[in-house]
């Protein structure tokens, strides 16, 4: 089994042998070595009797792709059933969080608490990813200040427009709105 893996400073190639796993590693721009150092070594790896480490950056994008799709799954086994109203007291609901929108990332954990919420309590509030999409991601930075999710935006009939960003808060504001209309 082989595989490489380029980037702009290392050229690597993890190759199988009996001894276990063995990583092959040549910088382009090192004119020093003819021959790239063969070591077998977890997470370091010896490129011209330098010691190199793999970025933290790089090992937390992939524990944080992991258990963001294991947070997805588990979501998704587990959902919660949506609240069944008569359509009347679900129309006042949807009237009441008209201007309502939620700034969200797809594998947040706090993000799917609050959609979770949504869910149970079958609010429809717009979703907006501000991972995937910039024009979404810069609205947020622009009109809510901060780069932070989840972040429901409120639009208030007289145009004021409140920013919440914590998923507790959010959720103890849906309760409140939900009590204010005598809806459960």
């Amino acid at each position: 089994m082989s595989l490489d893996i380029s980037g702009p400073q290392i050229k690597f190639r993890q190759l199988s042998e009996e001894s276990g796993i063995v990583a092959r590693i040549s910088l382009p721009e090192c004119g020093a070595c003819a021959d790239p150092i063969i070591v077998a070594m977890p997470l370091q790896l010896i490129v011209c009797h330098t010691v190199v480490q793999m970025g933290a950056n790089v090992k937390m994008k992939f524990i944080r792709f992991v258990l963001g799709r294991i947070i997805l799954l588990a979501d998704f086994l587990t959902r919660p059933r949506p609240l069944i109203r008569s359509q009347e007291e679900q129309t006042r609901v949807d009237m009441a969080i008209s201007g309502m929108a939620l700034y969200q990332f797809n594998a947040c954990p706090f993000c799917v608490k609050v959609r979770r919420y949504l869910r149970k309590h079958s609010l429809s509030i717009e979703l907006r990813d501000a991972k995937n999409n910039i024009d979404i991601k810069s609205e947020l930075i622009r009109e809510g200040g901060k780069h932070k999710v989840p972040c429901l935006r409120i639009e208030s009939d007289t145009q004021n427009v409140q920013w919440l960003y914590s998923s507790d808060e959010i959720c103890a504001f849906l309760d409140s709105e939900l009590d204010r209309l005598k809806i459960v």
